[in-house]
């Protein structure tokens, strides 16, 4: 119970969270302005076609990184899985995980739907899907730095 407790806080109190709910937010309540957002921006035909490989790219890029926060070198893992707090850091991982699923989804449904981000709804989706891959990304790195910082210190 307490596992899924600590889960549930790190899903709920979150940037990602806050982002999600004031993505939403906006939606109802500013659409005006978003639309005159995604109407205003010029993008070429040609631009638009390739601009989904950027989450695409990112959500690569974080499904090889929270391989790599535990499993880099054995000694290294042997480490973090003894660890006694191991299973927080699992949770973090696997709420990233969560969000990087999530957000890629949100990011690419314009495309799938193929509407773009020329409309409202897809222009919210897509650079919620973005700006969320993109803190999960940036929240990745440092939790990777500060693992390898304390590693380090434990004379691996």
């Amino acid at each position: 119970m307490k596992k899924l407790l600590y889960t549930l806080k790190v899903i709920l109190i979150s940037t990602e969270a806050a982002l999600l709910l004031s993505a939403a937010l906006m939606f109802i309540f500013a659409k005006p302005y978003i639309i005159l957002a995604s109407q205003s921006l010029s993008i070429n035909e040609e631009l638009e076609k390739f601009i989904i490989l950027a989450p695409i790219g990112i959500s690569g890029w974080l499904l090889n990184e929270l391989r790599q926060i535990v499993f880099e070198d054995e000694k290294s893992a042997k480490l973090l899985v003894t660890w006694p707090s191991y299973w927080k850091l699992k949770a973090h991982i696997s709420v990233s995980l969560l969000y990087c699923g999530l957000f890629t989804l949100l990011a690419i449904i314009p495309w799938l739907t193929q509407k773009g981000t020329k409309t409202d709804l897809g222009f919210t989706l897509f650079t919620t899907g973005l700006t969320g891959l993109l803190i999960v990304a940036s929240s990745v790195y440092t939790a990777r730095f500060t693992i390898k910082e304390k590693l380090a210190s434990a004379n691996l």
